[in-house]
């Protein structure tokens, strides 16, 4: 798969990789590399702590250009192993403009920075939902990141009388996309370092009126009680806000929805895509 920009991708998966469907690069499998030699690379994609793989000496100035993807504010805390790297060459995309300042402000940043938003396939998430209006769920909690507090959440609600469904261990994609297609509220529970929190994503597109506690990747664009709730990352605060949602009619609760929905239009994959290919065209000068 060649682009306009003349680069063909290959990936490499160590043998610890999990390679089926649940692997978002597994479609590309008849492009994997065989090993890991990334001196042989013309342009190389790094992300998290993929750095290590670079030999010491090179990591300071790698020869070839080196495109670093940033997801999360974790870079900016010296006390991350993930901070060093910052000091190493590459053209580093974030996925948020949160998560851009924040590794901006540290100072230490070496090279250019952009921001290129997550896409997300809205085509794929109403696949899920298309052939039912019934949502059997009250409130779905996505807690895997966070399933302490997703455990009391849900208590809370058995308490209440509240039908919920809490999701605290890794599910298929596809599953969990099928459970929000069956829940009205949804409470998705992110690390508080977050950049970019797909789940708040997922649920807007599967019609969910969502709940997320602000979290440093958070928006500027979210407004509590316009386009979502975000309250502050409490047990109580997120209880208030499922109370606050069961209390709307549904007019309101559609309205919230339709803001929310707004704000993905331009969260495309083709917008993602096309952001990408345009930093690639240029990335040797860049670098």
């Amino acid at each position: 798969m060649e682009h306009t920009t003349g680069c063909s991708p290959r990936i490499y998966f160590t043998g610890q990789s999990q390679l089926d469907e649940e692997n978002p690069w597994f479609p590309f499998g008849q492009e994997k590399l065989e090993e890991w030699s990334p001196e042989k690379a013309d342009i190389l994609f790094l992300g998290g702590m993929d750095w290590v793989s670079i030999p010491q000496p090179q990591r300071n100035h790698f020869p070839k250009p080196v495109i670093n993807l940033i997801q999360s504010t974790r870079h900016a805390n010296p006390e991350n192993p993930l901070y060093s790297f910052l000091s190493h060459r590459a053209v580093r995309i974030c996925v948020s403009q949160e998560v851009q300042r924040a590794i901006e402000e540290t100072g230490i940043v070496n090279g250019p920075v952009f921001t290129i938003m997550n896409g997300i396939d809205l085509e794929e998430i109403a696949l899920y939902h298309s052939g039912h209006t019934q949502r059997v769920y009250t409130v779905c909690i996505a807690g895997l990141k966070n399933p302490e507090l997703a455990a009391e959440i849900q208590s809370a609600l058995v308490n209440e009388g509240i039908k919920s469904i809490c999701l605290t261990q890794h599910i298929p994609r596809s599953e969990f996309l099928e459970i929000l297609s069956y829940s009205e509220i949804a409470v998705v529970l992110p690390m508080q370092q977050e950049g970019y929190f797909l789940p708040f994503w997922e649920a807007v597109a599967s019609g969910c009126l969502a709940i997320c506690p602000m979290h440093d990747g958070a928006t500027s664009q979210f407004q509590d009680g316009f386009n979502g709730f975000f309250p502050s990352y409490c047990k109580e605060e997120i209880i208030r806000s499922i109370n606050t949602s069961l209390q709307l009619s549904t007019l309101e609760a559609d309205n919230i929805k339709s803001r929310a929905k707004d704000l993905i239009k331009e969260r495309t994959i083709q917008r993602e895509r096309t952001q990408f290919l345009e930093i690639l065209s240029q990335v040797r000068s860049l670098y």
